[in-house]
Parts: structure tokens; sequence; C-alpha cells
């Protein structure tokens, strides 16, 4: 995952609610007794059924039994979204239309004050990639529309602000109280030289905290912690009239500029995404070099050739303050934190950037010390939280949880399990305060479906998507293709990634030049035959297939592209997500756990 806020959601009961109190000793639970419960949610905000124990009576089910066949929909029982913390703009309006609707009905929308509405977001540490902070100044010159969307999602969200502001009396006294915490959580090889103050020049393996090292603003910047890890492969990057061949992993960010000019600033992108057709990197010099954006001096250099090895191999990092960046070989990259527990590898190690997760144990610590610890905690991660390189730094974790009184069930679900047709494992954690016994059992649902009735795909509505999600008929295509799942005739796809022109990615479907699926007989002239068309004969998922392989609805989609949300955007949002499915299930153990021990 790239550099993002993580987010937080507190959950509390709402006082003003109609509550009503349906209780009974339910042995056995009946479809009667579920038509009740459903009708009455109806007309309550809030029922607690109550599983009543009548110590003469012999049972046929225990409590905990009765509690798991109440299958209802739980998650529209009784909880309210108190607090949120999340940096990425667009994520931030995107989940607010989905969950908040127009924002046109906001009180006095079309009046809203630029200078108030600012003044309001200047508090806020913001993004436009999900990777770095965005310049302030470049929101002030955001049209009035995009400031006024923004500004109503930070509201209607509930934004505490970034997470490392957030002091535990200060959640309490904005939310009332909180029931539920949910939270989610380097890179050249040795040899690499590093320019430091002074005209020094270090080897990677040797940069020593306190260093200070050049940045890509043409300053020196501290390096606050040095990193090292094990990859197990390693893209070579040969420069053009350059002798030194870059060694370094698929995540670690280079400085780059677009060849035609489409991009006119520079941007962080990704080893694997580098393209040598399309980037030039950015070296960097002192004079004589072209003057960009009034970031620094640099010269353009041309990529000759990337190769890309399986190699287990020692790695180095670093951590550098408020800039982000360093100059290794003259060349400009981003210093790569790990703030995704899985991300760029760097471990749970205090001090790194997936250190947010101690962020977490602090604002524990100043809620236990207030007695306001929640009843319960939601995390999420990826499955390589249970590798070797992270899981140490996770039990650790656990441990401290337990001393603070909680019980922890650490999992992993598939979508597959939960009705979804996409293979996801994600890691998941349910500590309960006080608890004595574990919460795995969810609600499961039989993949009885196939991509094609799931996505309701050759519909003439969708056609202009499809046609969208057709790449030109290119060489690097072409091998995109070969090494992709073809998903045709599948019931299920690969994980949903945060781009779709990727290796790895979900699949892609052979198809005719409107996007409907053809067979492979049907496939032959286009790429045996001529080519006419100047289009692939396979297309990606389209960005509202993507959110529906997430649980969403069609609904949304439409909400956010309503709402000037780009397609791009809405693909990197699905696979930044949680599968809607699995989330509700949890959801439902923990509150008919919440209602059975209230």
């Amino acid at each position: 995952m790239e550099i993002q806020q993580y987010a937080i959601i507190s959950m509390r009961r709402n006082k003003k609610m109609k509550i009503a109190v349906y209780p009974g000793s339910f042995d056995p639970i009946t479809n009667g007794h579920l038509d009740i419960i459903k009708r009455g949610t109806k007309v309550f905000d809030k029922i607690i059924v109550a599983v009543l124990v009548n110590v003469d009576k012999n049972y046929l089910f225990n409590n905990e039994e009765m509690l798991r066949k109440l299958d209802i929909d739980k998650t529209k029982i009784g909880f309210e979204v108190v607090g949120t913390s999340e940096w990425f703009m667009d994520a931030i309006i995107g989940y607010d239309v989905i969950h908040h609707g127009e924002q046109t009905t906001f009180p006095n929308y079309y009046t809203l004050d630029k200078e108030v509405m600012l003044d309001f977001i200047s508090g806020y540490c913001l993004s436009k990639d999900s990777k770095t902070p965005y310049d302030f100044n470049k929101i002030k010159k955001m049209s009035l529309e995009d400031i006024k969307r923004l500004y109503i999602a930070l509201n209607r969200n509930k934004n505490l602000g970034s997470i490392l502001d957030i002091k535990g009396e200060e959640l309490i006294a904005k939310t009332k109280g909180v029931d539920l915490l949910t939270y989610s959580f380097p890179c050249f090889t040795a040899g690499h030289k590093i320019t430091l103050k002074d005209g020094v020049v270090k080897n990677i393996e040797d940069i020593q905290k306190d260093d200070l090292v050049l940045t890509h603003k043409n300053r020196y910047k501290r390096v606050v912690t040095p990193m090292k890890k094990v990859a197990n492969h390693i893209y070579y990057i040969k420069m053009i009239g350059e002798d030194k061949i870059l060694e370094v992993t698929e995540e670690h960010p280079f400085y780059v500029l677009n060849k035609d000019n489409s991009i006119i600033e520079p941007e962080w992108v990704d080893t694997k995404d580098l393209n040598k057709n399309i980037h030039w990197l950015l070296k960097h010099k002192t004079s004589d070099s072209k003057n960009i954006s009034n970031c620094g001096l640099y010269e353009l250099i041309e990529i000759e050739d990337i190769e890309f090895k399986e190699k287990e191999i020692e790695v180095y990092n670093f951590e550098v303050e408020e800039d982000n960046s360093y100059v290794v070989e003259n060349i400009i990259v981003h210093n790569c934190q790990d703030i995704s527990l899985a991300g760029k590898g760097a471990g749970l190690e205090v001090g790194t950037r997936s250190g947010l997760l101690w962020e977490i144990k602090r604002i524990l610590e100043e809620l236990q010390v207030l007695n306001k610890l929640p009843k319960f905690l939601l995390m999420e991660n990826v499955k390589a939280l249970f590798d070797d390189k992270h899981k140490e730094g996770w039990l650790i974790f656990e441990r401290f949880l337990e001393t603070l009184g909680y019980k922890n069930t650490t999992f992993i679900a598939n979508s597959l399990d939960y009705g979804i047709p996409q293979s996801r494992n994600r890691v998941f954690c349910v500590s309960e305060l006080n608890g004595n016994t574990n919460l795995t059992d969810f609600i499961k649902t039989d993949l009885n479906t196939n991509l094609n009735d799931f996505l309701n795909l050759n519909n003439e509505a969708y056609i202009e998507e499809y046609k969208m999600s057709i790449p030109n008929n290119t060489v690097s295509r072409r091998d995109i293709v070969e090494q992709s799942k073809k998903l045709n005739d599948e019931k299920f796809c690969f994980t949903i990634t945060t781009k779709a022109d990727r290796k790895p990615n979900p699949g892609v479907f052979w198809c005719n030049e409107n996007g409907f699926l053809i067979n492979n007989e049907n496939r032959d002239w286009y790429v045996n035959g001529p080519d006419i068309t100047g289009k692939s004969p396979y297309r990606y998922l389209t960005p509202r297939e993507a959110l529906l392989l997430m649980g969403f609805k069609n609904e949304d989609y439409d909400m956010m592209i309503n709402n000037e949300i780009n397609r791009n955007t809405i693909y990197m949002f699905a696979g930044n997500s949680i599968v809607v499915n699995v989330l509700e299930s949890i959801f439902g153990n923990i509150i008919a756990r919440y209602l059975g021990k209230k």
C-alpha cells in the first residue's frame, strides 16, 4: 500500500435513538421471531434482543449459540460513526457521497464562504496521491466547487485530523465516548552512494541517524531512522550515459517527469510502474540544470533498460524528516516510508513509519488513564502481516492489548467465503475488552455465482465504461495479458489492486472492440490479423466492476462519478477498501456480542 494515513473509525451509542427491547428465551429461534425483529427495525432505531436464561429449563442451545442464530442485519442496529482519520482527499470525498449522498444538501451549500472553508481545511494534513502531503497553497488555488467538496466531506465524515495529533482526552471530548475503534496499519542494495552535506558521500548501508542528506528540494534534512530488510526480488535500472545500475525493490518511488509533458510537474512513481518510454528520471545537479517547479535543480535522465529478477538480497532505506526524499547516485528518490504494515517491508519496529501502529498504542494508553477504553477494537491488514518479518511486531502489539484487558481473535478471512467472487485474503483482529471467548463464528455465504452473473457483463448500459477499459495494443500491454488470469469463464478474480494496468492484477477479459466478452476462437483476428483498431483484444475490470467486487453497489459508483471523482481514483478507492460483505459479517458478530452482554 502507498503512504497514507491510518483510518480510525469510532462508534458509540446514539442516545437519541428510539429503542425497543425484545425479550425471550428464543429456544429455538424461529422464523416468527426473526420476522418480528426485522419488522421492528423499520420502526425503531435500535432493537435490543434480550436472550433470557431460565435456570430451571433445559435449553436446546446455549447462549452463545443463540446469539449466532440471530441472523439479522445487525449492522444497522444501534451504531453511529463518530469520528474518522483519513488524509487522501479523493477517498474522503468518495466515502462522504456514498454514505451521506449529494453534497448540495449540506447546510448553506450555495453561500459557503471560501475563506472560512480554507481556514477550516488548513488544520488538516491532506494528500492528493495518498503518498505525500499536499501543499496547502495548491488547495487555495483549487476551484470554489472543489474546496466545497473537500470542506463538506471533512465535516460530514467527522474527520478528526492526523492520527499523530489525536490525543485520548480530545478523542473522548469530540466523540462523547467510543465503543468500537477500528485501525489499519525500504529499498536499495548495498554500495549505492548517498549525497550528504558539505560534499560528503556515504554508501547507503553506512547511513546513520542524524546524518544530513540532500533532498529533492535542494536542501539538507536529518535522517530519522535507517532501515534494513531482506528482499526476494530486485529491479535493475540502467540509465543512458550512466555507468551505475540502480538495484532497487519494486515499491520504491522515483521522482519522474512524463516525456510527453502531459504532467508538467514531477511526480513520484513506484519502481514497478516505471516505463522507459514514458518517464524521465530526475538527476540532481548543483548548477547548469533545468529548474523544474522551483523544487531544485535537475537534469533529465533517460532509462535505457529495466530488468526484474527474483533474488534474495539485503536492501537499505532510511526515513528523512520533512522532505521525505534523498539523492542516491544523484537520482531523486522518495524515502519510501513504511506506513503500511506490509507495504514497504520495514516491519513494525518503533521508529519506522509502520510504527504508526504505536500511535494506536499511545491513544489506548491515554484512554486507559481516563478509564475510557473502547469495548471493541477492529484491525484489518494484508496477509503479509503473518510473514516472519512482520509477525513478531504484531505479536508484541497483541501482548500489549492483552495487558489492557483485551481478548484478541486474529484470523484470515477470504471474500470468497462471503459471497464475493474475488479471492482476497485479509488479516483481521477483533479485540474485546474483558472478553473471554473468541469471535470467529461469522456468517458466511457459499459462492454460487460466476463473474458473468455477478457483474452483469455484456450490458449495453455500460458499453462506454467497457471501452474505456480497453488499453492500446502495445508490446507492454501484450506482456501484461500474457501473464494475467483470463476471467471470461472463471467464477472469481484475483485481488483487486489500486491499479488495473499492472502486474499482478485481478485478471482480464478477452473482448471485442465494444468490451463485450468473446471466446478464444473469436479473438484470433485481433491477435493474428491486421491491427485495425489500435486497441488490445482484452479489457481490464472497469472501476464500476472493481467497486462491485468489493461489495459496493452500482449506486455507489454512480454517486462518485456524479460528484466528479475520476475513474482512476475510484479504482484506487476500491483497491484500498475492505470487502463490505466481510466487514458486515464481522460487525454483526461484534454487535451481537455487544447486545448480548449489555
